[in-house]
Formats: C-alpha cells, structure tokens, sequence
C-alpha cells in the first residue's frame, strides 16, 4: 500500500500512517489499542470484528446475521460505534469499519 498516493488530505495521511504502522502489533498491543477505542467489550467487538471480516460494508440485519446476535443489539453497536468514529454509514443502510479500526479488530484473536 503506498501510504501518500492520492491522498489530498493531512487527516487521511495520518490515518494511513497509523494503519502501517499498526499492522503487526503484539496481541497485547492489539488489546491495549481496543481499550483505548473502546472495544474491549465482548458484545461490540465481536460485532465489529465480524464485520472486518466480511471486507465490505454490510446492512444491520445481515450482520446480525452473520455475528448471530440480535438486531437490536447490532444497530445499537453501529450506532455507538458510529458517535466514537470507530465505523461510517455508507449509502442506505450500509455499515462499515474506519480503517484504522478494522486494522485493529482484523488482528483480535479469535
């Protein structure tokens, strides 16, 4: 990945640091990085950490699917997550992670 690119924005350059320099971290490291996001909650993460694993943005429904956890309990996620910037809607009802948290989450063990 090459960190500058088309990269018009500090903000985003900094994000794109952050993620290099973050993808191979020590699991101790990776838990210390969920605490201070806020997603060392068992519920949360693992919501966010199956969407990681999906790879694209997904509708609430489908990944309460996916995580096999209730609706409600996924939209209640999303919508926390999305107050603290840790995830974005995209166009409809499409969730995704930020970067730096998916790089982050990626890494959790299982």
């Amino acid at each position: 990945m090459e960190l500058a690119g088309d990269c018009t924005e500090a903000r985003e350059l900094t994000k794109r640091v952050e993620v290099a320099s973050i993808e191979n971290l020590s699991s101790e490291r990776i838990g210390r990085y969920c605490a201070g996001l806020g997603i060392d909650l068992h519920a949360p993460q693992s919501i966010l950490k199956t969407l990681a694993s999906w790879g694209e943005p997904a509708e609430a429904d489908e990944l309460a699917l996916m995580a096999e956890c209730e609706p409600n309990d996924v939209a209640r996620v999303l919508r926390w997550a999305d107050l603290l910037g840790l995830t974005k809607r995209e166009g409809g009802n499409l969730w995704s992670l930020d970067p730096l948290v998916n790089t982050v989450v990626q890494q959790l063990p299982d």
